[in-house]
């Protein structure tokens, strides 16, 4: 059973993804924040940002292709940022029970040399890692 968690009331502001309960639990949330189950194929959607939540008609989520054109400059840019995020995931949660995946997952990131794709490249980043069986994390699911 995986979750989606909303920022706010408005549905469409995603705060945080979960794969599971267990994942859901180290997510350290408030105890106010609200979780809906979503299905295991829109976790992984939404995981490997494939789709995006577009809307909420009062009981279902709405989703729509994410599309992508990344340059090798907007590449690298994006790796930054994941860098960045798990560096300060690592920092304030360094006895998280999933301490070891995010430093395993920064190192890949850190080392990869956007060179090495064709660009320009018409998928996310978590999607590529995804088709070359590269294990990784979405930003969303970082406490």
């Amino acid at each position: 059973m995986a979750y989606i968690i909303p920022a706010n009331e408005t549905k469409t502001n995603i705060y945080k993804i979960a794969e599971n309960d267990y994942a859901k639990s180290n997510l350290y949330l408030h105890v106010d924040h609200l979780s809906e189950v979503i299905s295991d194929s829109d976790f992984a959607a939404l995981k490997n940002h494939t789709k995006v939540v577009s809307g909420h008609d009062g009981t279902n989520y709405i989703y729509s292709d994410h599309l992508f054109e990344y340059t090798e400059e907007m590449l690298s840019s994006w790796l930054s940022a994941v860098s960045k995020a798990l560096k300060i995931s690592l920092e304030r949660y360094p006895n998280h029970p999933d301490a070891s995946l995010f430093t395993t997952y920064k190192n890949v990131v850190d080392s990869f040399d956007p060179s090495t794709v064709t660009f320009p490249l018409n998928k996310s980043w978590e999607k590529h890692c995804e088709d070359s069986s590269i294990p990784y994390i979405n930003l969303l699911q970082l406490p």
